[in-house]
């Protein structure tokens, strides 16, 4: 290989360098952490690059959800492009390019925790970049298994064209009690036991895997159920409509990890004439209103002002493919109404039967917004996009309303027909084994 050569095969891993370095240098100026370099993030960044830089995609954020995908144990996601020609110093270029624009700029002093840098040299000369930044918690709390575990079976459902399946709250409620009332309960699980986890079950099974209680609990768990054909044809069974995960601690040392796969008689739920408009609205207060009444906490109201500014908001992340961000309705949102205190969030989740259950393991797994769902806040807004099927744009108002609420709108109860969700709000249900996430190990998850 000549000299030559050797150059340009080693300069885009130059310029990948170059760039990593350059943008810790300027979080360091802002006081920031430094990101930690990830070879998988690096490795999906390196594909898009590449893509880019021989046409086979159009320079933007195609595949942007794909490649999000692949990174399950990550809470956030996001990811820079740039391409420079005619650069002597392409990786400082590529850095400054992001710099001059906002949204770039943004997501570089952003809290996330770890990112990939990709670079692919065209055969024209230009230097194509993709940045992929993600946060990976420290600690998982059981919910965050839970949400953890339900994107594994979906994501192996969906592989197989098979739908998704709904989490059941309630189940893992049930379970939860059982376990305290029993310690040995999941040590003699049934599949006619677990009939009666879900509402008129006709047909329940379940996967069982003692695990050494290590820094990686889900990651073995998982491991485990792709080194068995029959766990994964389990999976794959059409008839299945719900989804729980449980574990509990056997002994110092072990942790039973259950997962168990229902056929549930499913209820419509009746949205009142007033709130038409907005029905998942409804059924996402009627959720969260059940967190908060086992709280002893007054239920929210639905604001349809809110809800309103919501539902354009989110039709408006989703018609950007994939930018995320709150400021400019929290910004409408004051302008209209200076005397309300509100509080926006944004987010994109996959689509599944019931994205509204995973939102709330989501929402109270993050200590903040937990807090503000049991604040002493009176008002609620909320709207949710779904872009091909397979993604929500969801939007969150909380806050206390100065303006009068419709009068027609009351504030939504928790369903009765269905059991208060202990499992979730109930610190006792935080498991001690809370482990250290290895993102570098992330990318085993994805089957």
């Amino acid at each position: 290989m000549s000299k030559e050569s050797l150059r340009a095969s080693s300069l885009p891993e130059k310029v990948l360098r170059r760039v990593y370095d350059l943008i810790n240098e300027v979080r360091k100026e802002y006081e920031l952490h430094m990101l930690t370099f990830s070879k998988e993030l690096s490795f999906l960044a390196g594909e898009h690059a590449c893509q880019m830089s021989t046409n086979k995609v159009p320079y933007g954020h195609d595949g942007f959800y794909e490649r999000e995908s692949q990174a399950p144990l990550a809470t956030a996601f996001s990811e820079n492009i740039a391409v420079v020609v005619n650069s002597e110093d392409p990786g400082q270029d590529i850095v400054v390019t992001w710099l001059k624009k906002s949204k770039p700029f943004s997501r570089i002093l952003a809290g996330f925790t770890h990112t990939g840098i990709g670079v692919a040299e065209s055969k024209d000369g230009l230097f194509y970049c993709c940045q992929i930044l993600a946060t990976y918690k420290v600690r998982l709390s059981y919910k965050d298994q839970f949400l953890l575990m339900s994107r594994y079976v979906n994501r192996v459902r969906s592989i197989n064209n098979l739908t998704p399946l709904s989490i059941s709250l309630s189940g893992a409620a049930i379970i939860t009690y059982k376990c305290k009332v029993e310690p040995s309960f999941l040590s003699h699980l049934t599949n006619s036991i677990c009939n009666s986890f879900f509402y008129k079950c006709s047909s329940a099974e379940f996967i069982s895997e003692t695990i050494s209680n290590s820094s990686s609990l889900i990651q073995a768990f998982i491991e485990k159920i792709q080194g068995n054909e029959d766990y994964l044809n389990l999976i794959k069974k059409e008839k299945f409509s719900e989804f729980i995960f449980a574990k509990h601690q056997v002994s110092e040392n072990e942790i039973i990890c259950i997962a168990i796969f229902g056929t549930p008689l499913h209820s419509s739920k009746i949205i009142p004439k007033i709130h038409f408009n907005y029905p998942s609205a409804y059924l996402c207060l009627q959720i969260v209103n059940d967190y908060r009444i086992v709280h002893s906490l007054v239920p929210f109201e639905l604001s349809h002002q809110w809800c309103k500014a919501a539902d354009k908001h989110s039709e408006k992340m989703m018609s950007s493919k994939g930018e995320i961000e709150i400021r400019s309705i929290s910004k409408k949102l004051l302008q209209k109404l200076p005397e309300d205190n509100v509080h926006c969030a944004a987010c994109v989740i996959p689509n599944s039967v019931d994205p509204l259950k995973e939102l709330l393991l989501m929402w109270i797994s993050n200590p903040k917004t937990k807090a503000r769902l049991l604040s002493e806040a009176k008002h609620f807004g909320f709207a949710m996009s779904i872009l091909n099927d397979k993604f929500c744009y969801v939007t969150r108002i909380i806050g206390t309303k100065k303006t009068k609420v419709f009068q027609g709108s009351k504030a939504i109860r928790s369903d009765p027909n269905y059991i208060q969700y202990m499992t979730l709000t109930s610190e006792e249900a935080e498991s001690p084994d809370n482990a250290t996430v290895d993102a570098q190990l992330s990318f085993r998850l994805t089957g």
